[in-house]
């Protein structure tokens, strides 16, 4: 008897628990700027995705995806969004701000809870720098030098002609292509680079390096933990 009183009640729990959840609610919004005058691109963002191509364009164009499942309707994400939350695209002299953030208050703490994915496409010869909290990175084909100052998810980068500098707390980094020098301040996770024409540099928290069709020199600031390869080897320290 008291073993079915248990089943009935972990029923209940679910079937209340499933009548409480909610389904992720989302839209998109567009920005577009031109970048005639423009030399480099820096890019501010909270919670979300980032994917940013460069190719032979004259604009930078933005396809963000905001979305929740902490709302019951899209009229009331789209309210607290509007509200709480700033997507903007803007010059300032030769550079472009994109910024994706929770808005800053002094009488207001609370977290909306909103994550924004997105879509950016660059002239390839832009300059890129970005402040990133958290979530997954993919950047591809950018003809100058790159800065990332990352809290926890993903990067993958490949296809850049221009130095690489990776300032990361937590997440794995793949970097593939890269025609110039790399520095990396990791936290933890596994870093894997190929094909780099110039040196890298690594200070380690900890997780896995391996590197391989390295070029220049790797140096090695400071090490965790983790094995560490280079060009096939097990790399030592001299």
């Amino acid at each position: 008897m008291k073993k079915a009183q248990q089943i009935l009640l972990t029923v209940l729990l679910l079937i209340t628990q499933f009548a409480f959840a909610r389904n992720e609610i989302s839209f998109e919004k567009e920005l577009n700027i031109d970048t005639s005058n423009s030399s480099n691109i820096f890019i501010d963002i909270g919670a979300g995705s980032l994917k940013l191509r460069g190719a032979d364009v004259d604009k930078i164009s933005v396809i963000a995806k905001i979305y929740s499942k902490e709302y019951s309707s899209l009229e009331k994400l789209k309210t607290v969004f509007n509200d709480k939350m700033e997507l903007s695209l803007a010059h300032k002299n030769s550079t472009v701000l994109l910024k994706s953030l929770n808005k800053k208050s002094l009488f207001s703490f609370s977290n909306p809870n909103i994550s924004v994915d997105l879509d950016v496409l660059i002239p390839n010869s832009l300059k890129v720098e970005i402040d990133d909290g958290s979530g997954s990175m993919t950047i591809a084909d950018i003809n100058n030098s790159l800065e990332i100052d990352d809290g926890s998810g993903s990067i993958a980068i490949k296809n850049i002609v221009g130095n690489v500098l990776i300032d990361d707390g937590s997440g794995n980094s793949n970097l593939t292509n890269i025609d110039g020098n790399i520095t990396i301040d990791d936290g933890s996770g596994t870093i894997n680079i190929d094909y780099v024409t110039g040196d890298v540099t690594v200070d380690d928290g900890s997780g896995s390096i391996i590197i391989n069709n390295l070029q220049g020199k790797f140096n090695l600031e400071d090490s965790g933990s983790g094995s560490i390869q280079v060009n096939g080897k097990r790399w030592k320290q001299d």
